[in-house]
């Protein structure tokens, strides 16, 4: 959890501090050419998914050391899901305390972009899920309850979010109860669908693919978000429209994911012979 910690706040300085700094003190850029959010404060200190994921192993080792049991860790789910609203901005007007609270519940959306508070419901779910599959239950029963439990979530997650929107999704950081209660449904879902497809191809190209992503997760979004936070001295800021910023985006991801793949089969085959 802490070396997830320091490489979310290292990969800030390399994706966006650096290249930031380099423009504005060393090239003389205009400050107009560069977006106005980008302070020095923002660009390292802006709360990313690894600054999360790090304090989220850090609360998961403390809770597998009280308990592991799976119906005390989906409670534990569901209390963080229902009082985050509450936690969100608190201790903002304590200048010290702000700083230190931003990754736990930031109240500033912009600077915030996944607080602990509901993310950390996500990974409780993973970990529960991975204790009942440790335990010697049917594969075929608990694929039906995994079914009917995301069906479930998803349709009331959904009606939540139908019948307020505003309200029940709130922001993509500070997701209130429809958000998270719909997304946790996809999630059941998305793992039958994985599973699906490692019985289907047992040993084929997806499988692979998927093990290979699975591996690689940290290393692949390290390495997409530098290559991004360096575009823009070829790609000024704000120049393209939603259309083109979504093919480069594309483009940088498959080229990426294709290189690393490609190098990844090479090394397995040489380790093979």
């Amino acid at each position: 959890g802490l070396l997830l910690l320091l490489l979310g706040y290292g990969l800030n300085l390399v994706k966006g501090f650096l290249p930031i700094t380099i423009a504005r003190n060393i090239l003389g850029w205009n400050e107009s050419l560069l977006p106005s959010l980008y302070t020095p404060y923002y660009l390292i200190f802006n709360v990313e998914i690894l600054m999360m994921a790090g304090l989220s192993y850090i609360a998961m080792g403390w809770i597998s050391s009280l308990t592991t049991r799976p119906v005390a860790i989906l409670l534990m789910a569901l209390t963080v899901v229902i009082v985050s609203p509450f936690l969100w901005g608190r201790g903002e007007e304590i200048p010290l305390l702000k700083h230190l609270l931003n990754p736990v519940w930031g109240g500033d959306p912009d600077l915030v972009i996944f607080p602990f508070f509901p993310w950390f419901s996500y990974p409780l779910l993973g970990m529960a899920a991975g204790e009942i599959y440790k335990r010697d239950y049917e594969v075929k029963r608990l694929r039906n309850i995994s079914l009917m439990a995301g069906s479930a979530l998803l349709l009331i997650g959904g009606l939540m979010l139908f019948i307020n929107f505003e309200r029940f999704f709130h922001d993509y950081g500070q997701q209130s109860w429809g958000a998270v209660i719909a997304f946790s449904g996809f999630l059941f879902l998305w793992g039958n669908l994985i599973y699906l497809i490692q019985r289907i191809y047992p040993g084929g190209m997806k499988t692979g693919l998927l093990k290979f992503f699975s591996r690689k997760l940290t290393l692949i979004y390290c390495l997409q978000w530098i290559i991004i936070g360096w575009l823009f001295f070829l790609i000024p800021f704000h120049s393209l429209s939603m259309g083109l910023v979504l093919l480069t985006s594309l483009g940088v991801i498959l080229t990426l994911w294709g290189t690393l793949f490609v190098i990844d089969r090479i090394n397995l085959r040489k380790a093979a012979a």
